[in-house]
């Protein structure tokens, strides 16, 4: 026999799916966010980078951050020897996409891969563009 829905029922499922779901993007937020400014400086600066962008080539190919290479999201796992190698070489790892989500699909994978050197581009390409930082292609 099952049981009505209950409004009560109802609102548990959701706060649980709500709460569930803040907890999946908290993962997300233990990645350091750099500023634009921030990174254009590290760049000037020749500190060592690896900017990481993770969105598919043809975006890549469209316009990128400068120095950017480009490993998709979906490619990740795949190349985590030349990521892992960049970072024992002392790079910070700056990852981006065009909105956040498969760069936070990425930093996941690099994190549960031992990689502690990430930073986030704040805004990713979408306000890199928006600013009219300078775009590589």
């Amino acid at each position: 026999m099952t049981r009505p829905i209950t409004n009560r029922s109802l609102v548990y499922r959701m706060v649980s799916f709500l709460l569930l779901s803040l907890l999946s993007v908290a993962s997300w937020a233990d990645v350091a966010v750099i500023s634009q400014q921030t990174l254009i400086d590290k760049m000037a600066n020749n500190t060592p980078l690896l900017i990481l962008d993770v969105r598919s080539p043809e975006e890549y190919s469209e316009g990128h951050v400068p120095s950017a290479i480009n490993i998709p999201h979906t490619e990740v796992k795949q190349q985590l020897s030349l990521i892992k190698q960049a970072a024992k070489d002392g790079k910070q790892i700056v990852v981006y996409c065009r909105s956040g989500r498969r760069a936070g699909y990425a930093e996941e994978v690099l994190q549960a891969s031992g990689i502690q050197s990430l930073l986030h581009l704040e805004g990713d390409m979408i306000a890199w563009s928006k600013n009219n930082q300078p775009i590589e292609q």
